[in-house]
């Protein structure tokens, strides 16, 4: 691991609990917690993806290496080594993925989740953004 994506990952660990220990009040729902579905539900499979560090290994426009983080709570971090952080929101609404970046709301199709892939389409204008991630080792974010 080089220097530069050993800061990354330290930065982005730190933000992310920093996130988590700073979360609302246990008895509220969590936007994105998706822990109560049918086990062969939609939203059941999407579990793997929570609280998980996601880096991006192929994309038609994302840099590769950018990390992304679903955090359980709803929110979602996205960071490389090329940018600031950036704090968003994710959702599921009728088994749909959404992604809400810099304000702006796009919905995404999973293709393949597991504990150790995960396949987006996003659909923003232009082009959609298809992005094939792995899970940084066993890093979880609780």
């Amino acid at each position: 691991m080089t220097g530069n994506r050993a800061i990354t990952y330290s930065l982005f660990a730190v933000i992310a609990l920093g996130l988590t220990a700073c979360s609302s009040a246990p008895d509220k729902p969590a936007r994105g917690a998706v822990h109560t579905a049918a086990p062969d539900s939609p939203s059941h499979r999407l579990e793997a993806l929570i609280n998980r560090v996601w880096t991006v290994r192929a994309s038609n426009a994302v840099t590769t290496g950018t990390l992304y983080v679903f955090l359980e709570d709803g929110t979602l971090v996205i960071t490389s080594s090329y940018s600031e952080p950036a704090l968003g929101q994710w959702q599921l609404q009728d088994g749909q993925l959404i992604l809400v970046e810099q304000g702006i709301r796009y919905q995404a199709d999973v293709l393949a989740v597991d504990r150790n892939e995960l396949r987006l389409v996003v659909h923003s204008p232009g082009e959609p953004v298809r992005m094939t991630l792995t899970a940084a080792g066993e890093t979880r974010v609780h």
